[in-house]
């Protein structure tokens, strides 16, 4: 069953991730090509600048794959892959859960589990340590502020999964109620992961 049940996630995932990139071809590839030309025309307007004043140019960034390829294979290939290892893990979760939970049925558990992980996967991380947009960042801070925000993500969900554990003893004491608030405002008050994070990009950027 569980075989089963991780082959339907990996199927689901694939067609996420097409519809991901036909998506993403048709409204968010332009916006990005009009982002890059604008960092490439301040790039030119700074070198032409430093030309002017006698100032040594930096020099053209030699690019391993075209736009093109970028925005196609690379593109599609990547979200492909991300996608296929979402439904993957969608898949883990619901084959632990399953029959673990108490009486609920497979189509709530599916959507309980399916919002916890845009939540914790998606929503928090972006909220508490959102991505910069094009032009504002600094090239050689890339890595750091990408394990950041990988290391936000597994946080966010270790979390969530500590957030369930304490709901399901403090139901026990507080009530169904009070015990699933009392859990969820737990895990929502992650203000000092997310301070610390922020200002440590704000001081090395």
């Amino acid at each position: 069953m569980e075989k089963h049940i991780i082959w339907r996630g990996l199927l689901a995932g694939a067609g996420a991730g097409v519809l991901a990139f036909v998506f993403a071809r048709l409204f968010a590839a332009p916006q990005t090509a009009r982002a890059i030309e604008y960092e490439d025309g301040v790039g030119a307007a700074r070198e032409a600048m430093d030309s002017a004043g006698g100032h040594a140019g930096h020099g053209e960034n030699v690019e391993l794959f075209t736009r093109t390829v970028q925005m196609n294979i690379g593109m599609g290939l990547g979200l492909l892959a991300f996608s296929v290892a979402i439904g993957a893990l969608f898949a883990v979760v619901f084959a632990v859960a399953y029959g673990r939970v108490g009486g609920v049925s497979a189509r709530l558990l599916s959507l309980y589990i399916a919002g916890g992980m845009l939540l914790s996967l998606y929503v928090v991380p972006n909220l508490k340590y959102p991505a910069n947009p094009p032009a504002l960042s600094l090239d050689q801070t890339v890595r750091e502020r990408t394990l950041l925000y990988v290391l936000m993500v597994v946080l966010s969900g270790a979390l969530l999964i500590g957030a369930v554990v304490l709901a399901r003893r403090w139901v026990t004491r507080l009530g169904a109620f009070n015990g699933v608030l009392a859990a969820a405002g737990a895990y929502a008050d992650q203000r000092n992961t997310g301070t610390a994070a922020r200002r440590y990009r704000r001081d090395r950027l």
